[in-house]
């Protein structure tokens, strides 16, 4: 019998190669070759003002090549004519990457109704197009914000809006605009828009640069899915300058929870600007004092309450609080703990009654300002979890309790990009708390228990440039002091 050996590996090599250089190889999958995906199923189409968003699942069946990109396309219902070259057509409506797969059709007309569907592609080509679904754009009070209030300040008009409640996009943006109430032309070219408008993700903004004693009519849409929403109804104000002493002091409303208390961490924000000059008590400072009274009442602060008066922006400051009859609180001017350290920060605790506070610049810097006003909350225990830990966001403020003496709390700092942090400890009493600021293997990045700030020096202050990641922030208490 004749053996029939097997080839030398390394002549098998040789000929495989040959024959994929004469393409001759026969790729093993050849039979398997890929189509172009099945039809997708749109699950919602949702009306709004002018346009609609349309929502879908993807096909049961991608073609064995990954779906790169989806198409939209849509045509009025009552259409004669539904060819597919009578179909406005949206291509890459969707592409890699793009999150959700939903789309926002624009520039559609309210009250008619229209045929949606959506293709899926591949590297194949384009998919066949899903069954129809329909809407019907409309206008009403859910699809469009509202302004919730006005207020005139310092040459400016303060803002307060609410979403549409028919909102989805948790991305959504916001636009004001305005323009003289007295203008004869009021056509949309006219107005002034602001864009991308709100402070601190909240739905609140100051429109500023604006002349004193002239009423403004301002309006606000929401973006939503890159998609423009219609302007709101029309609210006025008008920018007043605060008075310049106790008796023309500007009245200062703050922010008020469903009971009638002092909300802790509201929106208490008030645009101010000085704008003149001159010399005083022997050294240049502004001649445009700004005062604001604050009258707290027994049912807002059933018991005393610490304050947090601060101002934020670029300009140089100081700031003075002041009981009813004009006795100093408390005054100060830098500091380190704010983003700006040329701004005041004043902490006080203040029970009901009234109270007065003045702002002025130092020359030469003179321009805008914003003036925030906070209350603590009242002190909590939170929850300590060393494996996940609540998480705190930027420019909040938590309350706790170390109890017993050598408890830590814990709370995790998620950060999405390179942020400048400033973590500042605000003790109560006698306890003496110490601040470690670390990173997400456990490693200490920084600590700090006496901050030497103004006005207690055991505060503890960390601040570091942090890259994008999630530290850990634990308090804990400094063993020999006592807990009261």
């Amino acid at each position: 019998m004749t053996r029939v050996g097997l080839p030398d590996a390394r002549l098998l090599a040789a000929v495989l190669v040959l024959l994929a250089l004469l393409g001759l190889l026969i790729p093993l999958n050849a039979g398997a070759q890929a189509t172009t995906p099945g039809a997708p199923t749109i699950d919602t189409v949702t009306a709004r003002a002018g346009w609609l968003l349309a929502e879908w699942s993807e096909p049961s069946s991608d073609g064995g090549s990954t779906i790169t990109a989806y198409d939209a396309r849509y045509i009025e219902t009552d259409a004669a004519d539904k060819a597919d070259g009578q179909w406005t057509e949206v291509d890459d409506a969707w592409v890699t990457g793009g999150g959700e797969l939903r789309y926002g059709l624009d520039g559609l007309t309210n009250d008619t109704e229209y045929d949606v569907q959506v293709r899926a592609v591949n590297a194949e080509g384009d998919g066949a197009w899903s069954a129809t679904v329909t809407g019907t754009p409309a206008l009403s009070d859910a699809t469009r914000a509202t302004i919730a209030a006005v207020r005139g300040d310092d040459g400016a008009v303060a803002v307060t809006w609410n979403a549409p409640t028919t909102l989805v996009d948790t991305d959504a943006t916001y636009d004001l605009r305005y323009i003289e109430t007295d203008a004869t032309d009021k056509t949309d070219d006219q107005w002034t828009e602001v864009i991308d408008a709100g402070v601190d993700d909240r739905l609140l903004d100051g429109i500023t640069g604006l002349t004193l004693l002239t009423e403004y009519d301002v309006q606000v849409r929401a973006v939503e899915f890159a998609v423009a929403g219609p302007w709101s109804d029309t609210m006025s104000a008008t920018p007043v300058d605060p008075g310049y002493n106790f008796t023309y002091a500007k009245d200062l409303s703050l922010a008020t929870t469903s009971s009638g208390e002092l909300d802790p961490m509201g929106d208490n924000y008030f645009w101010g600007r000085i704008d003149e000059e001159a010399f005083f008590q022997d050294r240049v400072s502004s001649a445009d004092w700004d005062y604001f009274k604050m009258v707290i009442t027994d049912e807002q602060a059933p018991d005393p309450m610490e304050f947090r008066i601060f101002t934020e922006g670029d300009l140089d400051n100081r700031g003075t609080l002041y009981d009813s009859t004009g006795r100093v609180l408390i005054g100060t001017g830098s500091n380190t703990e704010l983003a700006n350290p040329d701004s005041f920060l004043l902490r006080h605790t203040l029970e009901a009654g009234t109270y007065y506070l003045s702002v002025l610049a130092e020359i030469p810097d003179l321009g805008e300002y914003v003036l925030r006003i906070q209350t603590m909350p009242e002190p909590t225990d939170p929850v300590v979890d060393p494996v996940d830990p609540e998480t705190l966001t930027l420019g909040s403020t938590v309350a706790g309790r170390i109890d017993p003496h050598d408890e830590i709390d814990s709370w995790d700092l998620e950060l999405t990009e390179q942020t400048d942090v400033i973590i500042r400890g605000l003790r109560g009493g006698n306890l003496k708390i110490t601040g470690q600021l670390l990173n997400e293997h456990g490693s200490v990045l920084a600590q700090n228990n006496d901050g030497n700030l103004f006005p207690d020096a055991e505060d503890f202050v960390i601040r570091r440039l942090l890259d994008a990641f999630s530290p850990t922030v634990p308090f804990s208490f400094s063993q020999g002091m006592s807990f009261r």
